[in-house]
């Protein structure tokens, strides 16, 4: 992972996070990306009760979509999975779909 892709994965973390329901404990957010076009939505995760996306978590994907046309990485889907740990604090992962060959 480069660096810049580290940026902007912390930047939808962190405003991901700002738009969680306190009392959900694990959620997803599905960026299907393609053209000059980002879809995304948040759902908790296991459930169809999604939230809306703010608009820093809007242009937090804007930068994600950016730096994925400037490098032509031909990036489909991206899924973010965020989970609360026992101590309160959040992880997440990322799960990044290309083209199969």
């Amino acid at each position: 992972m480069d660096d810049e892709q580290y940026l902007i994965d912390q930047g939808i973390g962190k405003a991901t996070l700002e738009c969680l329901d306190p009392a959900w404990d694990a959620a997803e957010l599905v960026v299907e990306l393609g053209g000059d076009t980002a879809g995304l939505q948040l759902r908790r995760l296991g459930t169809h009760e999604v939230v809306a996306p703010s608009d820093e978590l809007q242009l937090a994907v804007g930068h994600l979509l950016q730096h994925h046309t400037d490098t032509e990485s031909e990036l489909q889907r991206i899924t973010y999975t965020f989970r609360r740990k026992p101590d309160g604090k959040w992880k997440f992962e990322a799960d990044f779909v290309y083209p199969e060959d």
